[in-house]
């Protein structure tokens, strides 16, 4: 059993701002901090293939505090499980929130040959 660690990598990422956060982000700066404070930033639990760097699924969190037990889980998760555990485990959290797809599995040219 080949762990996904091997193929896979969590890391966490500033969220990208939306509309909403970039218009907030604008009243805030023309009204000042004290009518408008910056909004907090939100962050995503990001996991990517290892050899390519595609995105496989993207979880945003709001709480910085989430985000570093969400990245340990992940980091967990990843060490003890294969990519298709993983994924099946993983994927439905990402699926409730914004998420990115590609294919988690590595291409492996000799296993089409066996």
């Amino acid at each position: 059993m080949e762990p996904a660690s091997t193929h896979l990598s969590a890391e966490l990422a500033v969220a990208p701002a939306g509309r909403v956060r970039d218009a907030l982000e604008w009243v805030g700066s023309m009204l000042g901090d004290f009518f408008q404070p910056e909004p907090p930033a939100t962050i995503d639990l990001v996991i990517s293939r290892r050899d390519t760097g595609a995105v496989i699924m993207r979880h945003t969190i709001e709480n910085t505090i989430e985000a570093d037990f969400a990245l340990e889980a992940a980091n967990r998760d990843l060490d003890r499980m294969t990519i298709a555990d993983f994924v099946a485990a993983w994927r439905p959290q990402a699926a409730a929130s914004k998420s990115e797809a590609t294919d988690p599995e590595p291409t492996n040219p000799e296993a089409s040959t066996q």
